[in-house]
């Protein structure tokens, strides 16, 4: 039996000459460990891109700090939409924008001009539009809830759009 090999986990994922996070987030579409990446408003990297775990990637106390007003891009291997962390993130390190890349689309969240309402109230908006979704995590019935989760991402767009926040 062949074993598969991961990269390990904040090791750099290499971005190459030139790059851009266009061609970035086609990189990271189909990786199978999520793939964390900081660019400026215009698409330039911020920090090197590195490796996170299966559903997770800590920044480091460096990403943090040049994270502000930044698009922070990463991809859910499970091809999950936006969850808690993401609506955290955004509050938390006051990002210009998210992606998140699946192997299927993409998500983003962009910052309403008057600033990310508090990440409390986008996880009461999550919650109403998601509801019965939230207890399901990967290993815990992911095939359902991927398929569940991708039918409500009209509510939850909507659910954000009454707080300012675009949902794409």
């Amino acid at each position: 039996m062949r074993r598969t090999s991961f990269p390990e986990p904040g090791s750099s994922f290499p971005i190459g000459s030139g790059a851009d996070r266009a061609s970035f987030e086609r990189r990271i579409r189909h990786q199978p460990v999520e793939v964390v990446g900081l660019f400026d408003a215009v698409g330039r990297p911020l920090r090197a891109p590195r490796y996170g775990g299966f559903d997770a990637v800590e920044l480091t106390a460096a990403e943090v700090e040049v994270a502000r007003n930044g698009v922070l891009v990463h991809n859910h291997p499970s091809g999950s939409t936006v969850g808690f962390e993401d609506l955290r993130a955004v509050v938390d390190l006051d990002l210009a924008e998210l992606v998140a890349v699946v192997p299927k689309g993409t998500h983003r969240l962009r910052r309403p001009e008057g600033g990310w309402p508090p990440s409390d109230r986008l996880i009461a908006l999550y919650r109403s539009a998601y509801g019965e979704l939230v207890p399901f995590r990967l290993g815990e019935g992911a095939d359902r809830y991927h398929k569940l989760a991708m039918r409500l991402v009209g509510p939850l767009r909507d659910a954000l759009a009454e707080s300012g926040v675009l949902y794409d």
